[in-house]
């Protein structure tokens, strides 16, 4: 009995290492036709966008980079590097008098960012509104005028309605591009101090980041990966941290998942969340679940080298990261310009009393 059993498994084996085998082979194969497909970048000749591109092609993952049709800002290592496609246009259709649509629901995708995104499984969202926020922003606001829905370069526009155009866009692909990578930042404390001078200085670029946020989170076909980094730097600067001659410590990117509002904000580079973009397209790709994951990231820079298992590299970390498990603000943008707008009037009050003290004190120095 025992030796027919044996002889039974011995001719078995060939046949289940035969499958085994197989089983290998189909998995290499979906991976390197996963990884074959080109991913959108969207804000590829900014500093991040170069910095991630530039990661990917070290990967070997071809690009489709939208680049405004006015850019003059592109890479040299672009110019002949084949796994670099330029596709160049707007982001939003643009209308009869070659502006952007706007409006809460008519916000329609380019023709240039369908061939984009055309091919693409993934795409990434690294572009953010830079406008600063002018005077006469104030006096139109007054006048019960809303700057936001009549500049074109508005954070309202870059950072929240360029996310409708896209989701549209994607919905109108067919199925085909299923996840989103999006750089937003942290823009959940509307009443912080931080929160509160970049809306005021930035034309409501936080307020309107979150916005985008929450499109994202309210799709059910199209996966996300919402990335907020900390203060973005080419370069950080280790010596100015540290007085006289006191070592330098060691530091990571440490990541955290729902939102991780409990992580505190550091100075990070951009080539580390390049490297960490890329880390999440090559694992992404592996998974082959790119719709199913709905991630909300803190990544920050932290003293230390970490010691738990299971998040020692930034494989490990990102691996860890769990879908979304809380229920996020459904909007903040109300409490967001309450507050700057609070601020604003004080700062108004404090130097309407400061100019008319100066006038009082001059005019009793001089009668």
């Amino acid at each position: 009995m025992t030796t027919t059993t044996t002889t039974t498994i011995i001719h078995r084996r060939p046949s289940l290492l035969l499958l085994l085998l197989i089983s290998v082979m189909i998995s290499l194969t979906n991976t390197v036709n996963a990884l074959s497909k080109p991913v959108a970048v969207l804000g590829g000749t900014g500093r991040l966008g170069q910095q991630t591109v530039r990661q990917l092609i070290n990967q070997n993952i071809p690009v489709k980079c939208l680049v405004r049709p006015d850019s003059k800002n592109l890479p040299k290592e672009w110019e002949n590097e084949p796994l670099v496609e330029i596709v160049r246009g707007e982001l939003l259709l643009l209308n009869g008098k070659g502006q952007p649509t706007y409006g809460i629901t008519n916000a329609k995708p380019s023709s240039e960012l369908m061939e984009c995104l055309n091919g693409c499984h993934q795409c990434i969202a690294v572009y953010g509104a830079t406008r600063r926020t002018k005077v006469s922003d104030f006096f139109l606001f007054l006048l019960n005028k809303e700057i936001e829905d009549i500049d074109p370069i508005h954070a309202k526009q870059i950072n929240y309605r360029s996310i409708q155009g896209l989701l549209k866009a994607c919905t109108a692909s067919g199925g085909e591009c299923t996840h989103i990578i999006r750089i937003t930042g942290k823009g959940e404390n509307p009443t912080g101090k931080i929160s509160i001078l970049i809306n005021l200085l930035g034309s409501f670029a936080k307020a309107w980041n979150y916005e985008g946020e929450e499109l994202l989170r309210g799709q059910t076909n199209i996966g996300y990966t919402i990335i907020r980094p900390g203060i973005m730097k080419e370069k950080i600067d280790e010596k100015k941290k540290k007085k006289d001659d006191d070592p330098v410590e060691p530091r990571y990117l440490e990541l955290m998942d729902d939102g991780g509002n409990e992580l505190k904000v550091s100075a990070v580079e951009y080539n580390e969340i390049g490297e960490l973009i890329t880390e999440l397209i090559v694992i992404e790709n592996n998974e082959n679940k790119l719709n199913n994951r709905r991630v909300t990231l803190a990544a920050m820079n932290v003293e230390g080298i970490p010691k738990e298992d299971g998040r020692k590299t930034l494989k490990e970390r990102v691996l860890a990261l769990r879908n979304d498990r809380r229920d996020f603000p459904k909007s903040l943008i109300d409490q967001h310009k309450s507050a700057v707008y609070g601020f604003a009037k004080k700062l108004a009050l404090f130097g309407t009393i400061t100019i008319v003290s100066l006038i009082w004190f001059i005019i009793n120095k001089v009668f």
